[in-house]
């Protein structure tokens, strides 16, 4: 008997489980409805001044025209947008969650405390339109475009933007962490002063934008194309640049400890008053790169090439300079405190008053460097086994 009960509790349990997974893998079902009934569901039978937000979900809205409409106080979550025109339109505490607004267009609209989080706004178009507070969160923007659009006081945190076009916009007092932006052209954009932490953006195309005191902790722009960019006084703390290319990028006095920019090729660009400890900088390559007055202790810049490069007052001691190229650099006034020079190239580079207490040169490629005006160079190592030294 006890067998049998058990037997009968088990057939129940795995009949009633089954029902909620056929349940659950149910597709909703969408009430098929034309322009004219559209009009009248949202316009003639409801009329809403207050706060309550009736819902009407489950209608199939694709493909309608409500260019230049005024839509308040509505709950139009997980309806179907698909392909329709918002044109000039003015939406005003609506809800829109999970909506599914694929080819969807928004030129010219103005949308105001509306909540688009988790929405499908795959291939939609944002021409000259104003976000005002509004919730974006995990909604899917792929293949967007937007152009000249204005976000203010929004919410596109964990949103995806993969593929997405986004030019002169400006966004402000925005939340844009964990937004996922592979493969991206983004340009004359303002970013400044949002949160944008644990974002990536690799792969993208970055041109002529502001990220000025961001938070872009731990980001990612690895394989990343950043030409005249800036990014003065931003928060870069443990972000990946790796295979990057920077071309006229400014770190101005940006917080960057734990930066990665392992292979990148940093060319005219600012790196001067930068927090650049413990980054690794190995293989990479700086052309013409301002690096005066910035720290870089502790950093990794193995087979790094850094030619011609001033980087003067500069915090160097226990960096790693291993088998790097710093010929005709100049590192006047800086500290190199155990620094690692270990087979490098320092021909015909300067370290006039720098402090190389205890740096060691083993290896080094001495010909025509500087040494005679550096600090503690009795205490240095290495000379007796260095290539080209001559002894002051």
């Amino acid at each position: 008997m006890y067998k049998l009960l058990r037997l009968f509790t088990f057939v129940f349990v795995a009949i009633f489980y089954s029902g909620c997974a056929l349940l659950s893998n149910e597709q909703p079902r969408y009430e098929q409805i034309d322009q004219e009934q559209a009009f009248s569901i949202l316009f003639d039978e409801h009329q809403f001044t207050n706060d309550v937000l009736p819902s009407m979900s489950q209608y199939d809205f694709s493909g309608m025209d409500f260019s230049h409409v005024k839509l308040s106080f509505y709950n139009l979550g997980f309806n179907q947008f698909s392909s329709t025109n918002f044109t000039s339109a003015n939406l005003n505490k609506v809800i829109l969650h999970a909506g599914n607004f694929e080819n969807a267009v928004f030129d010219n609209a103005t949308l105001i405390n509306v909540d688009l989080s988790g929405a499908n706004l795959k291939n939609a178009s944002f021409i000259n339109t104003r976000f005002i507070n509004v919730n974006l969160k995990g909604a899917d923007l792929s293949n967007a475009r937007m152009e000249h659009a204005l976000v203010s006081n929004s919410d596109l945190s964990k949103a995806v933007l993969n593929d997405t076009i986004i030019k002169h916009s400006k966004f402000e007092n925005s939340k844009l962490n964990h937004v996922v932006m592979f493969y991206s052209q983004v340009d004359s954009c303002d970013f400044s002063g949002n949160n944008i932490k644990f974002s990536n953006w690799s792969g993208s195309k970055i041109t002529n934008s502001k990220f000025i005191n961001s938070i872009l902790e731990r980001s990612k722009f690895d394989y990343s194309s950043l030409e005249n960019n800036n990014f003065t006084a931003s928060v870069l703390v443990n972000s990946s640049w790796q295979k990057a290319k920077l071309n006229k990028v400014s770190l101005f006095q940006s917080n960057a400890i734990g930066l990665r920019l392992t292979g990148a090729t940093i060319i005219d660009s600012d790196f001067s008053s930068a927090d650049l400890r413990e980054t690794l900088l190995e293989e990479s390559e700086f052309v013409n790169t301002n690096i005066n007055n910035s720290n870089l202790e502790l950093s990794k810049l193995n087979y790094s090439k850094l030619e011609n490069i001033d980087m003067i007052n500069t915090l160097l001691s226990k960096a790693n300079f291993y088998r790097a190229s710093l010929k005709n650099s100049n590192l006047q006034e800086s500290k190199a405190k155990w620094t690692s020079f270990v087979m490098s190239d320092l021909s015909n580079a300067s370290f006039d008053n720098t402090d190389i207490h205890k740096a060691d040169f083993r290896g080094a490629n001495l010909l025509n460097t500087k040494l005679k005006q550096a600090k503690n160079l009795k205490y240095a190592i290495g000379f007796d086994k260095a290539d080209n030294y001559n002894s002051p």
